[in-house]
């Protein structure tokens, strides 16, 4: 670090903006803003919040087929269920993943936006996810 502090000391720097490559930013830093501008736009997309929400509403219906055992048959097999709450769990992960990229997961990324847990709609969601 103080190798790449030495490296710049002399460059008038000022001249760089938050949209010019920062040659001060390591690799990481920079891959982590391109994913976060990328899942901001991503999270921004009414087809996104479109299939979030028919997510929702498949997932509701496949709740509602499950028995209270898996000894007691029903109308679909458990083991498909099994798969369908895999799939949904994943769809709802990336979700999760997209926004806490986009917004912040405690901490806002910008003064536009609140953080993802800020959002009395996320927080329910979080918990309903991890349980």
């Amino acid at each position: 670090a103080t190798k790449n502090a030495r490296e710049y000391e002399g460059l008038d720097l000022s001249k760089f903006d938050d949209k010019t490559t920062d040659i001060r930013k390591s690799d990481f830093e920079r891959f982590q803003q391109r994913l976060s501008v990328a899942c901001l736009t991503l999270v921004h997309t009414p087809l996104f919040e479109s299939v979030m929400f028919g997510t929702i509403l498949i997932s509701s219906a496949f709740l509602c087929l499950e028995t209270p055992h898996p000894s007691i048959p029903g109308v679909i097999s458990n083991d498909v269920l099994r798969f369908a709450d895999f799939v949904f769990n994943s769809i709802f992960s990336v979700e999760f993943f997209a926004k806490c990229m986009a917004f912040g997961f405690y901490t806002p990324r910008s003064t536009e936006y609140m953080s993802y847990m800020q959002v009395f709609q996320n927080q329910v969601r979080t918990r309903i996810h991890v349980c």
